[in-house]
Formats: structure tokens, sequence, C-alpha cells
């Protein structure tokens, strides 16, 4: 049997990620964040929120959990994982892609104080630069999405406009088309 494609948008708070996921859900792809699907099994209380490790890092039953959400999908586009041991589980039944998303800090850290989100809104520039150590790993964790964005098969830069970054998707579109005829 033939395995499908999963492709996991890798990159920091403010990179992009759900813009890119917007637009793939957008043309008709099948998108989603690993999250939504610990939050449905928290509510259906298929794990228990003492099972939840550190932040940033997702145990093998969190992710067979959304394995199985995903599981009759191809291609799947999902964000959310820190690490690549957790993307790797993922390859029993999905031929893994990774697509890494990059911007400066400054354009980043920019991009989450003026959206607004609700659990943004009383951010400070050195909380976002924490964030940002808890997800690489830089501080106490596991996590690791630089180690994901350095093994991207193809990278956004993500520095300029809109506009700009819509023309990659285009292009990331035909690289799609043309590499996985999706």
């Amino acid at each position: 049997m033939s395995k499908g494609h999963l492709f996991h948008i890798s990159g920091k708070k403010g990179s992009g990620k759900s813009t890119l996921l917007g637009w793939l859900s957008d043309d008709g792809y099948f998108t989603t964040e690993v999250r939504f699907h610990l939050e449905e099994a928290l509510a259906a209380k298929k794990i228990d929120t003492r099972d939840i490790p550190v932040p940033f890092w997702w145990t093998e039953p969190m992710l067979q959990l959304c394995y199985e959400q995903l599981n009759d999908h191809t291609p799947v586009f999902l964000t959310g994982m820190y690490h690549p041991n957790e993307l790797a589980f993922f390859t029993k039944g999905y031929e893994v892609h990774n697509i890494g998303l990059v911007a400066d800090d400054s354009v980043r850290h920019t991009r989450i104080l003026d959206r607004k989100r609700v659990k943004e809104e009383n951010l400070t520039i050195e909380d976002i630069r924490f964030k940002d150590q808890k997800r690489d790993g830089s501080v106490g964790h596991k996590a690791d999405i630089n180690a994901l964005i350095r093994l991207a098969e193809f990278t956004f830069v993500n520095n300029t406009t809109l506009e700009d970054f819509r023309q990659e998707y285009d292009e990331f579109k035909r690289y799609l088309n043309k590499r996985y005829s999706l």
C-alpha cells in the first residue's frame, strides 16, 4: 500500500505558519494543527492532563491520537510539532516532508505584537524572546524547533510583505505539483 504525504510546517511564532495553512486550506488541502487533536482528546477525557509532559513536547499517545484522526487524509498539511522525533512518528503511515518558515526576529516580534491574539495580547518583547528560547530548547525543554527548520526540504523566507509571501506560496504550489503531483 502506498503511503500518503504529510507536510509539517515548521517555524517560530510569527513566521507565517497560520497564514500558510489558511492558503493551503483555501486551495482545498486538508490542514490541521497538532494541538487541536490534543484539545479534543482532553475534552473527551481520552488523555488526563497529568499525562501531559512539559510544554513543547508531545508524547507518543498524544501523537497517536492525532495520527488516527489524520489517517484517511492525504496530503495532510499540519503544524505544531517541536522536535524531529515527533515528526518521525508519522512515518509509519505517511511519507513525511518538512516545510520551513523563517523570518528575522524583529519581523516576527512585530507581527506577534500587532496581531493581538487572545493569548498574546499582553506579551512584551522579552516574553516573546523567552517563548522562542523554550521552543528552540535553549531554556530547559526538549523542544528543538530550529532542528525542524534546518531539516526542511523547502524553506520560505517571510521577511517582507504578505504579497511577497503569497508569491513564494505560489512557487511552493508549483513545486508540490511538479515533485509530488498534488
